[in-house]
């Protein structure tokens, strides 16, 4: 009768064995899949901030194209920059337009192939929304404005799953004249 009911215990697992093998898979399976996710959203983020610089040195290289455009048309070198240095202010790529911080919101338009002018009734646009604010600050010597040099600060901010965040790049721009 003994060698039964001691025959029987061998071959089959207890509860608390069955336990100890589960939570050993878990932690096995669940280490590598938490990494693999962190390293996605981490891919992601840094996608963001990538096209965040992109956006930042675009808004300066606009900057400087409006200056250029606006000596070679005979106009004054801050000729629509004028909004800019009381402001931020921001600028729709599609026609290089510079304005209030009305237009400020941009998002990635499938179509065009853009980043333009946040519509929230555009379903072809995609992505998180960047805030381009653009400042304008002309540097002065003393109490007289050398008006040959500008300040063109950028600052490039959006929010995505890993919370908020923002790009600011400065640059100078210079007075052809």
């Amino acid at each position: 009768m003994k060698d039964k009911i001691s025959e029987n215990r061998i071959h089959g697992f207890t509860l608390i064995e069955a336990l100890v093998a589960i939570a050993i898979l878990l932690i096995g399976v669940l280490g590598p899949m938490t990494a693999a996710t962190r390293g996605i959203t981490d891919g992601f983020s840094a996608g963001n901030q990538l096209m965040a610089t992109y956006l930042a040195k675009e808004g300066i290289e606009l900057v400087a194209a409006k200056i250029r455009s606006n000596f070679s048309s005979g106009q004054d070198w801050l000729y629509e920059l004028d909004s800019c240095t009381t402001a931020d202010c921001g600028v729709d790529v599609l026609i290089n337009s510079f304005s209030a911080c009305g237009a400020c919101e941009s998002r990635y338009d499938t179509v065009s192939g853009l980043y333009k002018s946040y519509n929230p009734s555009d379903s072809n646009q995609q992505g998180p929304i960047f805030a381009r604010k653009i400042k304008l600050k002309i540097q002065s010597a003393g109490s007289l404005a050398v008006d040959k040099e500008m300040e063109v600060s950028v600052t490039v901010s959006w929010s995505d799953k890993t919370g908020s965040h923002n790009v600011s790049l400065i640059d100078y721009v210079y007075n052809p004249q």
